[in-house]
């Protein structure tokens, strides 16, 4: 393909790459009929390079088309083009379709032809429940800070009284207040988290070597960091830290360890070295559910959609008593378009929490076209921003009340955040124009690479 040729390349031509058929339409990148999957940005530079071959792209050229302008550096693309290679299984040593012209750039080794458009015949067209599933991993990206089983649920949990641990207590080993610094983590009534805090430490006096229970520790200062005003926040922030090394010094391959510890340092500006952290800790195979469901956050965010679900379900199924992993693993459902999957979860959760998530309701009333009944909903989130989002996703696809549409805009918009353009590229979508969708998802993935979504989802 010439550069001429690529000049007027249209986003509903579908290019033959090699063995790789790149469909500009629908986000989508196969291999001899198998679908790899790119994140937004990966798939970006795969069409960028497509775009100007055989000729070399240069850095400065795909800085400027990948990331729209954005301030980002050669690292970034560096970094970009090594998780590209990884999605389609290449050894950067002996590169199959990305090459490296130093000083220069990068150009694609393989031949590029344009197959089909998407208008025509050979075409495929976008199905319906794609553009459903983009529509609710977005509303997902709106929510992300719920995506994490370390995010505070937005249940109230009930008034369980704490056990009787007589029989661990025996042991003399910590294990006790351990086991009852774990119940006060989980049920986060008033007051736990403290609790939580001063027996995480009397078992971390009995065995410093239980990194189980410094993770413990650092996950409680981070809760109790997220409510705590800035005189205390560094003080949490850095036991949290403290924490953390302590728990990577007994257990490096900590899955739990390894993420949290990434989020931190990312928060704190130390992103090259927070990714690195969160890599690591995705890579590592867990058997634990909390650390499984911190690596179904990370790979939520990183994109991995598919992956995180299936990642959250083990989680649930290892868990089977945790409300905040079944919340997420609701949420996560609907990502993938699981939906019964996903009610049971909300049920699950619900039942544990002793009371029901009316905004989780709403989103599985939009998913599943009941418009009205979300509405009704809606009126039962206590949370202004939830309630909003609920109000203008559903009277957007109403479309008969234009005074309420445009209220519920208006609260939308007065969030100057990350989730409230993600609610607005929702409504969007809904309505058929997907690309601020796309948009909003590479944010999303900028954000997680640059430490830049907000400090709430990483504390």
């Amino acid at each position: 393909m010439t550069n001429a040729e690529t000049a007027d390349l249209r986003s509903d031509t579908v290019l033959q790459a090699g063995d790789l058929t790149i469909d500009l339409s629908r986000h989508v990148v196969s291999r001899n009929g198998v679908a790899l999957h790119l994140p937004p940005l990966s798939f970006r530079l795969l069409h960028a390079l497509a775009a100007r071959a055989p000729a070399v792209a240069t850095a400065d050229e795909l800085l400027s088309t990948v990331w729209s302008g954005r301030v980002v550096g050669n690292e970034t693309l560096t970094q970009r083009v090594k998780l590209l290679r990884d999605a389609l299984g290449e050894d950067a040593s002996q590169p199959q379709y990305i090459e490296l012209v130093r000083g220069i750039g990068y150009r694609l080794a393989v031949p590029v032809t344009a197959a089909a458009s998407a208008s025509g015949d050979a075409a495929t067209p976008a199905p319906a429940s794609g553009r459903r599933r983009l529509i609710i991993a977005v509303g997902i990206a709106a929510s992300v800070a719920a995506i994490a089983i370390a995010t505070v649920p937005r249940l109230a949990p009930p008034s369980v009284p704490a056990p009787s641990v007589d029989e661990a207590a025996q042991r003399g080993d910590g294990h006790a207040a351990y086991l009852r610094a774990r119940f006060f983590y989980d049920r986060r009534n008033e007051g736990d988290l403290t609790a939580a805090v001063r027996l995480f430490k009397e078992a971390l006096q009995a065995d410093p070597g239980n990194a189980k229970a410094w993770i413990g520790l650092a996950s409680s200062y981070r809760l109790q960091a997220l409510k705590a005003d800035r005189s205390q926040k560094k003080r949490l922030v850095d036991g949290q830290r403290y924490a953390l090394e302590q728990a990577l010094a007994l257990e490096p391959d900590s899955a739990a360890a390894n993420i949290r510890y990434g989020r931190l340092l990312m928060l704190l500006g130390e992103v090259e070295r927070g990714m690195e952290r969160r890599r690591r800790g995705v890579s590592v195979e867990a058997m634990d559910p909390e650390a499984l469901a911190l690596q179904a956050g990370d790979l939520f965010t990183f994109g991995r959609v598919r992956e995180a679900y299936e990642r959250q379900r083990r989680s649930a199924e290892l868990d089977p008593l945790s409300a905040a992993i079944h919340i997420n693993l609701s949420a996560m459902a609907r990502a993938v378009g699981e939906l019964e999957v996903g009610r049971r979860a909300l049920a699950t959760a619900e039942r544990l929490f002793a009371t029901e998530s009316y905004y989780e309701r709403a989103h599985y009333a939009i998913a599943e076209g009941d418009y009205d009944e979300a509405l009704v909903l809606a009126e039962r989130v206590d949370e202004p921003r939830q309630r909003c989002e609920i109000q203008l996703l559903a009277q957007q696809q109403l479309a008969t009340d234009a005074a309420a549409i445009d209220a519920a805009q208006r609260c939308v918009v007065a969030d100057r955040s990350f989730t409230g353009e993600a609610v607005l590229a929702t409504a969007a979508a809904l309505q058929g124009d997907i690309e601020p969708a796309w948009r909003i998802l590479d944010d999303m993935e900028v954000a997680a690479e640059h430490g830049a979504i907000d400090v709430k989802d990483w504390l």
